[in-house]
């Protein structure tokens, strides 16, 4: 009977450890890394170090992932700044990947630097506002779809 109750002790053992030292791996959650969302908040005190390019590589990387659940997932933010006012052109993305809280210091920045840009440069353009696109979810992704304009060609 003893052999058998040390059997059944060493086997034990072997299911227990094992369990062990997964919670010792899992206990250090800290060091685990920080998702690319948390990166970029933290490069938000560097925006006024950063020109306009930067910037919209920036953007575009934030802005990359336009995986969506539903239309009300995409949204359209208007970038740039034409001479006669407004955005030069509007960026998509989705709400399920990234908020417009963390995307407008940099899009409020870019758009500042355009601004500047075109005043400095005294260029000349078409009065033409650029319209918000129609976004849909199509194929759980968000996609713009220009908005009729009315003129036939």
């Amino acid at each position: 009977m003893k052999k058998c109750i040390g059997l059944y002790s060493v086997i034990s053992l072997l299911i227990v450890l094992p369990s062990l030292s997964a919670c010792k791996e899992n206990a250090n959650v800290e060091d685990a890394p920080k998702p690319q969302v948390q990166k970029i908040v933290d490069k938000k005190q560097d925006l006024s170090l950063m020109g306009a390019d930067t910037l919209k590589q920036e953007i575009e990387k934030m802005t990359n992932n336009k995986s969506c659940i539903s239309k009300e997932s995409c949204q359209s933010v208007g970038m740039g700044h034409r001479p006669c006012g407004g955005p030069e052109h509007f960026t998509v993305f989705s709400t399920d990947n990234m908020s417009l809280g963390v995307l407008k210091p940099y899009i409020d920045r870019y758009n500042t630097l355009r601004r500047e840009a075109v005043s400095k440069s005294g260029v000349m353009g078409i009065c033409v506002a650029a319209q918000p696109p129609t976004l849909v979810c199509e194929n759980q992704v968000c996609v713009a779809k220009p908005k009729a304009t009315g003129l036939s060609l």
